[in-house]
């Protein structure tokens, strides 16, 4: 409890956000199941559900704020977005 209270309001809300983004993605993976929409889309928000826990790992034993987040822009930016953009484009 001690090292708790030293934690900067920074840390804590990308604590938050991105324990929040990894049920999210683990959620979204189950729902695209369940809901049949093809074994790419799951495969590919599993693998974001995964690389965000892997990241995660990584800034608990690091430390390094600034990098997680320089690392997780840029997938998100140039890895998930386009990736899901062109996986839904071929749906409709």
């Amino acid at each position: 409890m001690k090292n708790e209270k030293n934690i900067s309001v920074k840390h804590r809300i990308f604590n938050v956000v991105f324990l929040v983004g990894v049920f999210m993605s683990f959620s979204a993976s189950l729902v695209n199941y369940f809901l049949g929409l093809g074994t790419t889309v799951v495969l590919v928000t599993f693998t974001c559900g995964v690389i965000s826990v892997g990241l995660y790992i990584v800034f608990k034993i690091n430390g390094n704020y600034n990098l997680v987040a320089l690392l997780v822009t840029t997938l998100l930016s140039f890895v998930f977005f386009p990736t899901m953009w062109l996986v839904f484009a071929k749906k409709f």
